[in-house]
């Protein structure tokens, strides 16, 4: 009996949905080890408790994110060893000792093609790398059947500072005319007390079972992330009929069609946000009842992927 051991940094983390649900679709058994990341965790011995029984010997383990990878200690020597990765803080400074660890990698998954491309020129074979993008599920994100479309702008994801909180804030000011909602947890800590007090925000903390009414919903989501490797929220808006407004970061660029959403620059100001965001406002319109992803980036895609050959 054989089967693929998960090496994460975090439980109950998105990656983690990755490697269950592509797993699923391709009919992949796999077990979940938890490395921790930070020194005190790994005084803790229930941190290293494996999930999932019974205890098996795997021929192919799985590291989602490089951090996993940089703290293992396993030999791979003999093993089909294979890495997600999604994106890194820096891009001009990938350590000598990641890029060591990646020569022991057989498979290399990315998520967008700037990752491809930044790996090539550190030296990383092109053969061993992939490009998996990310997956929708069609039962959960799709378009409405029956119209019912609300005006509003959603934002989506929890808040940190690659999340671009500050041109966030002042998007909202810059159009008070806008209804936004803000989906996910922590932007109270970012966000000025004027921006929490607008009228036209409403923050509502993060639910799985919300998010995909929401997304059929809005009239468009709004991504200005500084740093991504996708973001996930622009696909299951994109299958659930709702054009995107996306700063060019992750595979936005790659999976956003240019006739319902742009792709703006890093270093767009509000103003310019809010006029190409108000352009869009229509689209929706045109767009509520199609998958504006035809079909495509679906779990088995991504599972042979991960899994496949």
């Amino acid at each position: 009996m054989t089967e693929v051991r998960i090496l994460t940094s975090h439980l109950g983390w998105i990656l983690e949905a990755f490697a269950k649900e592509s797993a699923n679709a391709v009919g992949e058994q796999i077990r979940f080890k938890r490395i921790p990341t930070r020194r005190r965790e790994f005084l803790n011995p229930s941190n290293w408790r494996v999930h999932d029984a019974p205890e098996l010997s795997p021929k192919k383990v799985l590291f989602l994110h490089h951090e996993t990878l940089l703290r293992n200690k396993q030999e791979l020597l003999g093993l089909d060893a294979r890495v997600l990765l999604t994106h890194f803080e820096d891009d001009n400074h990938i350590s000598p000792e990641l890029l060591f660890k990646l020569e022991e990698i057989s498979r290399i998954v990315v998520q967008n093609e700037g990752m491809l491309n930044l790996l090539i020129r550190h030296g990383i074979a092109p053969s061993k790398i992939r490009v998996g993008y990310g997956a929708v599920d069609r039962a959960v994100y799709h378009p409405q059947k029956v119209r019912a479309s609300q005006e509003f702008v959603l934002v989506v994801g929890d808040c940190k500072p690659r999340k671009n909180p500050e041109l966030i804030s002042k998007v909202i000011l810059e159009n008070l005319n806008r209804k936004f909602i803000i989906h996910g947890l922590h932007w109270s800590k970012y966000l000025s007390k004027e921006v929490l007090n607008s009228p036209n925000l409403k923050l509502i903390n993060f639910s799985k079972a919300r998010n995909p009414l929401l997304m059929r919903q809005a009239r468009l989501l709004l991504s200005l992330s500084i740093k991504e490797g996708g973001p996930i929220p622009v696909l299951e808006a994109l299958a659930s009929g709702t054009p995107v407004l996306a700063t060019n970061t992750g595979f936005c660029k790659e999976v956003i069609p240019s006739a319902y959403g742009a792709v703006i620059p890093l270093n767009s100001n509000p103003k310019e946000v809010s006029v190409i965001m108000n352009s869009l406002w229509k689209k929706k319109d045109e767009c509520w009842s199609k998958d504006l992803l035809s079909d495509k980036f679906t779990w088995l895609e991504l599972g042979m992927l991960l899994y496949g050959n």
